[in-house]
């Protein structure tokens, strides 16, 4: 049995080789699967913070087109219903300026205006500018400006009111009501607090 005690020795002093080696490997494995799962976990977590970083960027720059077409919408929105306004407003003012010119005090702007103009005119070669519906007022207008003049109809008159011209000296008077209308908005364009910026 010596013989049998020896080899049982030596299978004892073998299988305890075999465990502490064993007991290694599973440590140095053990160590070695901890160490590339913290690293697939910071590599996860590198991804997803990037994927994050990325979405939110995306995210942002939608947001931010949206809010820039927002913006061009709103933006379009006031021009158009500035316009509107102002569109009303003078189609108001015009439909009220043909009414004076349908009233009984429009032979008196019509006098005053050629008066006004008798400042700024000299000479004799006077052209008064009327529209076809006014030249009923020519001795009217004459009359008040005191001078010899030669009228004329002219179609871009729409309202009413005077233009004189001076050919010897090219001087034009525009006393038009058209044109006092037109002024008019542009004045109210730049004083109405409607300016979009």
């Amino acid at each position: 049995m010596p013989q049998v005690d020896k080899v049982g020795k030596f299978i004892d002093a073998i299988m305890h080789e075999a465990d502490a080696r064993r007991a290694e490997i599973e440590k140095a494995t053990q160590k070695h699967i901890d160490k590339e799962i913290q690293k697939a976990e910071k590599a996860a977590k590198a991804e997803s913070e990037a994927l994050v970083q990325r979405r939110a960027s995306t995210i942002k720059q939608d947001i931010g087109r949206d809010l820039s077409h927002r913006q061009m919408e709103m933006r379009m929105a006031l021009f158009k219903r500035r316009e509107e306004i102002m569109t009303e407003i003078f189609s108001e003012a015009k439909k009220r300026l043909e009414a004076f010119h349908s009233s009984e005090n429009y032979e008196a702007f019509l006098c005053r205006s050629a008066k006004i103009a008798t400042e700024f005119l000299s000479g004799d070669n006077i052209i008064i500018r009327v529209c076809e519906a006014d030249m009923k007022y020519r001795e009217v207008i004459e009359k008040a400006f005191g001078k010899k003049c030669e009228f004329m109809a002219d179609n871009t008159i729409s309202v009413g009111g005077l233009k004189f011209e001076n050919a010897e000296q090219t001087l034009a008077v525009d006393d038009t009501l058209d044109t006092r209308l037109l002024s008019e908005e542009s004045w109210f364009e730049s004083q109405s607090g409607l300016i979009i910026a």
